[in-house]
């Protein structure tokens, strides 16, 4: 019960990213303070198409192309080009945010607390770790980056190409 209320106060206060931000960790924590029991469930089958699915109503296309950069976001695979980029799954989780938000500038905070939760957003060093990792594996010159812009002193965009 204590978890359900918790994932429903999660939803309404970040409804662009269900589910994420709440490691198990954190999880965990909340069921012991409320005496709580974990209990985890398997995968459900089609659970990819589930999410094609959901994608779609809300409008966003499960594959995010812009000039060379490809990022399907249900099978969480990054192209550039026709090479298949190898991402860590943190880098993928801040590309996919910034992907799905093109354009728009993103606070540490935001970033922070949809990738490594709410004990983490005070710590923008790790962000400037991945984003300097992401930019060695995207970006031509990752000195002079194009697609992924910092905003200094906000937070991170991603411009797509004109």
């Amino acid at each position: 019960e204590a978890l359900a209320t918790l994932g429903e106060r999660f939803l309404r206060l970040r409804p662009e990213l269900p589910g994420h931000g709440l490691g198990l960790a954190s999880v965990r924590a909340v069921m012991q303070l409320h005496g709580g029991s974990m209990r985890l469930e398997p995968a459900r089958p089609g659970l990819r198409v589930a999410l094609r699915h959901k994608l779609q109503q809300q409008g966003e296309k499960p594959i995010f192309q812009t000039g060379e950069l490809s990022v399907d976001l249900v099978k969480r695979i990054v192209r550039l080009g026709e090479q298949e980029v190898k991402l860590s799954p943190k880098e993928y989780d801040i590309l996919r945010i910034l992907v799905q938000h093109a354009g728009k500038v993103l606070t540490h905070r935001q970033l922070l607390l949809a990738v490594w939760g709410p004990t983490f957003i005070e710590h923008n060093h790790y962000l400037r770790i991945y984003m300097g990792h992401l930019r060695q594996k995207l970006e031509t010159d990752p000195t002079l980056p194009r697609y992924l812009l910092t905003e200094t002193g906000i937070g991170y965009r991603y411009l797509p190409e004109s």
